[in-house]
């Protein structure tokens, strides 16, 4: 776990233990640059995004997000929140890429995805 992982998991179980206490990326960003470390350049955001995927996927940190922004998972409902809102977007992110391959086929009627 890089440090900037160890300190957004820290800040996370501090600040946002539960999804009514999430956090934005960008809000986690300034508060931990506040607190001195340094995290990256560029985008906040995607940044932020990146480094919470990677402890969620590979480091075993329980993380959810939501409207809000992220949070310390603290509870069965929090977990549950969490998958709801992973298996609410990528319905809505499946279905946006089958109205641009609908589309794409209509415009393209001899150039077929």
């Amino acid at each position: 776990m890089t440090p900037q992982q160890q300190a957004i998991l820290a800040f996370l179980r501090q600040n946002a233990p539960g999804r009514t206490l999430a956090i934005t990326a960008d809000e986690i960003f300034n508060r931990i640059t506040l607190q001195g470390l340094p995290l990256f350049e560029g985008r906040t955001q995607e940044q932020v995004r990146g480094f919470i995927r990677d402890l969620v996927n590979n480091q075993s940190s329980l993380i959810g997000s939501g409207n809000r922004g992220y949070y310390a998972i603290a509870s069965i409902d929090d977990a549950l929140g969490a998958i709801n809102n992973l298996e609410n977007r990528s319905s809505r992110i499946l279905e946006r890429r089958q109205a641009l391959i609908g589309e794409w086929n209509n415009q393209n009627p001899n150039n077929l995805i």
